[in-house]
């Protein structure tokens, strides 16, 4: 709302810029010029984009962003994400409920322990991180889910995730008081079992326990069979 032409003119210019392949050539662009500065600061400080390595991480504000190390921070943590499930052409498979989403999730929790947090589990599998025994009565969840559907992209999901973590990484770096949690959602893209958004639905009682024997995958396993193996 209310936002300067002039400014979306240069939002615009960089959606356009992105879009090309000169894109490819940008290692570090702060899109902003001494005339303009007082517009940027008063529409979220400055527009920041990194290009490094064709990965692509768009910043809005400086807030507590440590620039570089953020970014780099960011990019160690999917590179441990990148080998499960990677097919040939570059995408991931990571069904819900199946070995793959299972590692993801593990992967998480050894990411989350090693940076001194806490990971907990619900009886659907999502898992929580947070921090130490923190117990709060109410609190921003941030997140999102760690499958795929076939082929699936590498970012969808794992950047909601990661940009929890950074969130709490800043939390317990500067000692903020601010009551966050981090969620990775099982089964939430891919349909394995007739529906998506599964595990926040569990979460919330949208699925109903009667429900759980009649969504059912194609080699005929219903979840109930899943929940009893697990």
């Amino acid at each position: 709302k209310n936002i300067d032409d002039k400014f979306k003119l240069y939002l615009g210019t960089i959606a356009y810029n992105i879009m090309s392949e000169e894109t490819n050539k940008w290692s570090n662009i702060y899109i902003y010029s001494q005339r303009d500065i007082s517009l940027f600061y008063r529409m979220y400080k400055i527009i920041r984009i990194y290009v490094l390595q064709n990965r692509l991480i768009f910043f809005l504000g400086d807030g507590f962003m440590d620039s570089l190390s953020d970014v780099s921070f960011l990019n160690s943590l999917f590179e441990r994400f990148y080998p499960i499930g990677s097919c040939e052409n570059g995408g991931v498979t990571r069904l819900g409920y199946r070995p793959e989403e299972n590692k993801m999730h593990n992967m998480l929790k050894d990411i989350s322990k090693g940076l001194g947090f806490k990971v907990e589990t619900d009886s659907a599998g999502n898992s929580f991180v947070g921090i130490g025994d923190a117990k709060y009565e109410k609190y921003h969840l941030i997140g999102s889910h760690l499958d795929s559907v076939p082929s699936g992209g590498r970012y969808d999901g794992v950047c909601g995730v990661l940009s929890g973590l950074l969130v709490l990484n800043w939390i317990k770096k500067y000692n903020l008081k601010i009551p966050v949690k981090v969620v990775a959602f099982r089964c939430e893209e891919s349909s394995a079992f007739g529906r998506a958004t599964i595990g926040s639905s569990l979460s919330t009682g949208s699925i109903k326990d009667s429900e759980l024997a009649k969504l059912k995958n194609v080699n005929g396993e219903s979840l109930l069979d899943v929940f009893e193996k697990y």
